[in-house]
């Protein structure tokens, strides 16, 4: 089992902590207003079953669950959550585009992805949202301890996920410790790829990401550009390698 601990496993730490500007936070008391929780994930037996385990803590509300990102926006829209858990990985969606979004008229919402990608390239976007970053490898108790725990600018992380980064005191923010080249790219062109590795074709990339077909095609040369990788399949076999597309 994975426990939630915080950055590098400090010695003599509570199981479960927080970071806030580059310093572990200990739990401390139960907020004393009820927390209004938003879950998302594709798969509504997930969402349910996380919603289920949620709904037994009395400092959690949930606000709604959501399997698509329609009901995203208007469930967060009609609930105003506190906290919006969210796996990355919905089909057609740029999850943290999404995100972004719904943070520039609701700044004050706090994201915690919880999902089975680990890309350095998801870590990072997650990362530039202030986002925190949970795997469902870990334990639901540990999970909601997690989420439950946070302070205001706290976020969790996952013991696999929080020994990938460094806080840069100077930004004053995390970053990920090694910089692959994937991780220059934004979270548009990380949607771009991943579509052109799925097999779709331009328009049909168009369609679900809301571009024309010239912004797929600039999109597409900008990551060639980046990557040093000037055809679709080299692109493919790229993100697979990276692990941006899932099994």
């Amino acid at each position: 089992m994975s426990r939630l601990r915080g950055f590098g496993h400090l010695k003599g730490m509570p199981d479960s902590y927080h970071f806030q500007n580059g310093t572990p936070l200990a739990s401390s008391a139960k907020q004393p207003a009820p927390t209004r929780l938003l879950i998302a994930d594709p798969q509504r037996v997930v969402a349910e079953a996380i919603a289920d385990r949620f709904g037994r803590e009395r400092d959690i509300v949930i606000a709604g669950i959501a399997t698509t990102p329609e009901e995203v926006r208007t469930l967060e829209a009609a609930t105003s959550p506190h906290v919006l858990l969210l796996e990355i990985d919905f089909e057609g969606c740029g999850v943290f585009g999404l995100c972004s979004e719904i943070a520039t008229h609701s700044p004050d919402v706090r994201f915690v992805f919880l999902t089975t990608n680990d890309a350095d390239v998801s870590l990072k976007a997650a990362l530039d949202l202030s986002a925190g970053y949970l795997l469902k490898t870990d334990s639901l108790d540990d999970v909601v301890a997690a989420v439950g725990g946070m302070e205001g600018d706290s976020r969790p992380f996952s013991t696999r996920i929080a020994n990938r980064m460094r806080f840069d005191r100077v930004r004053n923010r995390y970053v990920l410790k090694k910089r692959p080249p994937v991780t220059d790219l934004t979270s548009r062109q990380v949607e771009v790829l991943r579509h052109i590795a799925r097999g779709r074709t331009t328009r049909e990339i168009a369609a679900d990401l809301q571009l024309t077909p010239n912004g797929v095609e600039s999109q597409k040369h900008r990551i060639m550009h980046k990557l040093k990788i000037h055809d679709r399949v080299g692109l493919a076999r790229y993100a697979i390698r990276e692990g941006l597309l899932l099994p």
